[in-house]
């Protein structure tokens, strides 16, 4: 069974989205967005239909602020961001990251 993998990086995809989207029963492992199949000037077919990909997410981006609440600036006067990790990872499905299968694109 081929490994399910985004054309655009030659990334794998991992975990449940990997055993969903080998699940599918097409020729073709590799999934991209409509935009991704757009940008490698690709155009998805009338009427086909997409796969949603599910993600994770386990850490957030803040802005890091001092002791009185004021956000922290670098030396070109920017806000200084801050990874924090969330104490529940948020799972959510995006509707512009549905995925088309690459053999219903033609170019």
């Amino acid at each position: 069974m081929d490994k399910s993998s985004k054309p655009t990086t030659q990334k794998r995809y991992r975990g449940i989205n990997a055993l969903y989207l080998m699940s599918k029963d097409y020729a073709d492992p590799r999934w991209l967005t409509y935009k991704q199949a757009a940008g490698l000037g690709a155009q998805v077919r009338k009427g086909e239909k997409s796969t949603w990909i599910q993600y994770w997410k386990f850490t957030d981006e803040r802005i890091k602020k001092d002791d009185n609440g004021r956000p922290i600036l670098n030396s070109d006067g920017k806000s200084v961001k801050e990874t924090v990790k969330l104490e529940r990872p948020r799972v959510f499905y995006a509707r512009f990251q549905r995925r088309a299968d690459s053999t219903i694109c033609r170019n």
